[in-house]
């Protein structure tokens, strides 16, 4: 089973942190999660939050100031990508409604980064307009919805995305088994704990490419020794 940890691994280290970046790089996972805003001046920053207040206790919304005004505070994507430098894929997931400019800034950051991730988004138009920089397989769609057979259609046919994060207290099996006939591959959020893993696990383990978790320690000695 493939293991993200999500946000660094929000149960086990400091969210979306350098620190919990080098933590999930110690750990036999397949992939860091990661979220980003854009700065005022378009320097994507991790956070998960649109607000440093949660998080940082500084009141500002993240597009509201600029780079500077939080260097060193607040991690940029690219400072996390030369830390990581490589050795594991980064699930890089855009929050908000960032403009063409921003989406045209990170693309050009990840050009020159030769390591794997894939980029991840609930707004269908920001992976549509990234579908001009990056192939369908490095995009993923992200939703809590569960849709009709019309709108899985309309959301498939322009094939932007080869991946689907689903929340994993809302899958239907019929959207699953659509997904997978369309060679989509599925990842199941935020899946935290031992009884939810194995409901999902009864009831369409089979269909499940990787699971998007807050406890990635917790769960590679779940999946290690007793699953």
């Amino acid at each position: 089973m493939y293991i993200v940890s999500h946000r660094g691994g929000s149960l086990e280290c400091d969210e979306n942190s350098i620190k919990s970046i080098k933590y999930s790089m110690e750990l036999p996972v397949d992939a860091i999660e990661m979220d980003i805003y854009f700065t005022k001046d378009n320097v994507p920053v991790v956070n998960h939050d649109p607000s440093l207040n949660r998080i940082y206790r500084i009141d500002e919304c993240i597009i509201n100031i600029n780079f500077s005004k939080i260097f060193g505070i607040i991690p940029s994507l690219d400072e996390i990508l030369k830390i990581v430098n490589g050795n594991k894929k980064l699930f890089i997931e855009i929050k908000g409604i960032p403009s063409e400019k921003n989406l045209t800034k990170l693309s050009s950051l990840l050009s020159s980064y030769s390591g794997s991730y894939t980029i991840l988004s609930f707004n269908y138009n920001t992976l549509k307009f990234l579908s001009h920089f990056f192939s369908s397989y490095i995009l993923t769609f992200v939703t809590s919805n569960v849709f009709s057979n019309e709108i899985i259609e309309l959301i498939t046919h322009e094939k932007l995305f080869d991946n689907i994060a689903l929340c994993h207290t809302s899958v239907d099996t019929k959207n699953m088994e659509q997904y997978v006939n369309k060679k989509i591959k599925i990842f199941l959020y935020t899946v935290n704990y031992e009884s939810d893993y194995l409901i999902l696990k009864n009831k369409c383990g089979n269909m499940i490419s990787g699971l998007i978790t807050d406890r990635p320690l917790h769960f590679i000695n779940l999946l290690k020794f007793s699953l």
